[in-house]
């Protein structure tokens, strides 16, 4: 998973002014599970980071940190 990960979580996250807890709840984990994922202490499997992309209206390469170059 790219380091910056947890940071593109976070930023697509913030962008939708949506709070941990909300997001948590549609992807289906604790919000403390979510929060572990933006913080870089827990990776989620890659459905979550489908379910992620989906919920957070963008592509699982963007949250990967992967781009075309």
């Amino acid at each position: 998973m790219s380091e910056n990960f947890n940071d593109n979580l976070r930023k697509a996250r913030q962008e939708l002014n949506l709070s941990q807890k909300v997001v948590a709840n549609m992807i289906g984990v604790a919000e403390s599970t979510y929060s572990l994922y933006e913080s870089g202490n827990r990776t989620p499997n890659i459905a979550k980071v489908k379910r992620l992309a989906v919920v957070l209206d963008v592509s699982s390469d963007r949250l990967l940190g992967i781009s075309k170059e």
